[in-house]
C-alpha cells in the first residue's frame, strides 16, 4: 500500500461538514458559502445524509412561506475508526466527519500471541467507550486497523479474516496493514514529521520495525515487507533471534530484549534503574542505542532523510535513547550527510488516527 502523507485538501463533503460545524443552513445557503451548484452540491450531500452525518429538518418559516428545510451535523456520528495492535498495547479512535475524538480507547497485555484476542478486547473497550459518550457507531463509514505483522497489499488472507472479527462489532468497509506503517503515517500528519517531505520512522517496541517516506509517499514494499529494520544484522551480535538469524537489531534494542538485557521486569522498572545510575541497566540501554545508531546510519546512507523519528514504548519509558542514537548514528555517517533524530510525538491512540487517515485514502476511494 502506498499513502501520501500530505493531507490532500478538503473534498467537498468535508466542507460541508466544516460549514455546518458553525450553524444549521439551508441548501441554497450552502450553495452560496461553498460556491456550488445546486446539482454538486447534492451529489456531495447524499453520502452525509444517508450514513447519518448530517440531518435535514423542516421549521416553520416566518410570515406565510412554506416551511425550510434546513441541515443540520448530527452530533457523535461516527464517521472513522481507527485501530493500532502493537506486541504490548492495542489502542482505537473514533472520529466524526471532521476528524475530531468522539470515542477512544487503550489496552495493555503482558504477552502476545497474535491479534484476534487483542482486537476483541479493544473493540469491547471502544463499544463501552462509545456508549458512554453517546456515540452512534451505526454511521461508521470506514475502519482502519494496524497489525504488528507483515501483510501484503491489499491485505491477503489476514484481511478476510480480520473482517470477520471486526464484524461482529461494526458494519463498515476495513482496510489492514502494517501498524508501523499506519503509526508513521500518523506522525507524518500530524507528529514531529509533519511538514517534512522525507523521513524514516522507527518503532521500538515489542519488536523494532520501520518504514521510509520519500517525497510525502511512505510505500510497503512490493510485498509489504518494507522496513524490517529489526532484522538488520549489528556488528558484534550473535544473540539468537525469533527469526531464525543471529545478531539481529530487534535482539537488543525491542522492549523485551532491552528489559531481559537490563536484569528488569519491565520498561517502567528500567526508567528507574536507569535513573538510579544501575551499571547493567545503563550497559544495556548504551548497547541497544549503540546498535540502533548503527542501523539508522546506513538507513540515512541509504535513503538520505531529512528526519529520523523513534516512537514506540521503548522511546517513551526511555527517551534518552533518542540522544544516545542519534549520537551513535553519527558516528557512522560521512561528511556532508547528516539527520535530525527526533522523538514522536503522537501517542498510540494518536496513531490509531493514522489508521482512519489510510483508510480514508484507500476506501474513499474505492468506493
Amino acid at each position: 500500500m502506498h499513502y501520501s502523507t500530505v493531507d490532500q485538501g478538503a473534498g467537498l463533503e468535508a466542507r460541508i461538514v466544516a460549514c455546518l460545524e458553525q450553524e444549521s443552513l439551508t441548501r441554497s445557503q450552502l450553495c452560496e458559502r461553498l460556491g456550488v451548484s445546486r446539482t454538486n452540491l447534492g451529489r456531495g450531500l447524499a453520502p452525509l445524509l444517508a450514513g447519518g452525518t448530517i440531518r435535514a429538518e423542516k421549521t416553520s418559516a416566518t410570515g406565510r412561506g412554506r416551511p425550510v428545510e434546513r441541515l443540520i451535523l448530527v452530533a457523535n456520528a461516527a464517521y472513522g475508526i481507527g485501530i493500532d495492535i502493537a506486541r504490548s498495547q492495542a489502542s482505537g479512535i473514533i472520529t466524526d466527519r471532521g476528524g475530531a475524538t468522539l470515542a477512544s480507547a487503550t489496552i495493555t497485555y503482558e504477552s502476545f500471541s497474535g491479534w484476534r484476542s487483542p482486537l476483541r478486547a479493544l473493540a469491547e473497550e471502544l463499544t463501552n467507550a462509545a456508549r458512554r459518550s453517546g456515540v452512534d457507531t451505526d454511521t461508521t463509514a470506514l475502519i482502519g486497523i494496524g497489525l504488528p505483522l507483515p501483510v501484503p497489499p491489499g491485505g491477503g488472507e489476514v484481511a478476510g479474516e480480520l473482517a470477520e472479527v471486526v464484524a461482529h462489532y461494526w458494519d463498515a468497509p476495513v482496510l489492514v496493514d502494517n501498524a508501523v506503517r499506519m503509526a508513521a503515517l500518523g506522525e507524518a500528519r500530524w507528529g514531529a514529521g509533519r511538514e517534512e517531505s522525507s523521513q524514516l520512522y522507527i518503532r521500538l517496541s515489542g519488536g523494532v520495525g520501520g518504514c521510509a517516506i520519500v517525497a510525502d509517499t511512505l510505500a510497503g514494499g512490493a510485498a509489504g515487507r518494507a522496513g524490517e529494520l529489526g532484522h538488520i544484522q549489528v556488528a558484534g551480535c550473535e544473540l539468537p533471534c525469533q527469526c531464525g538469524k543471529t545478531g539481529c537489531l530487534e535482539t537488543l534494542a525491542s522492549a523485551p530484549a532491552l528489559c531481559r538485557a537490563a536484569g528488569v521486569a519491565d520498561l517502567d522498572e528500567l526508567a528507574s534503574a536507569l535513573m538510579r545510575g544501575d551499571e547493567r541497566a545503563t550497559a544495556a540501554l548504551d548497547r541497544a542505542a549503540g546498535a540502533l545508531g548503527e542501523v539508522m546510519a546506513g538507513a540515512v546512507l541509504l535513503l538520505g532523510p531529512a528526519l529520523v523519528i523513534l516512537g514506540g514504548e521503548v522511546a517513551c519509558a526511555v527517551p534518552s535513547i533518542v540522544t544516545k542514537a542519534g549520537a551513535a548514528m553519527r558516528s557512522h555517517l560521512i561528511g556532508g550527510i547528516d539527520a535530525a533524530v527526533l522523538p514522536a510525538e503522537q501517542d498510540a491512540v494518536s496513531c490509531a488516527r493514522g489508521a482512519v487517515a489510510a483508510a480514508e485514502a484507500v476506501l474513499e476511494d474505492a468506493q
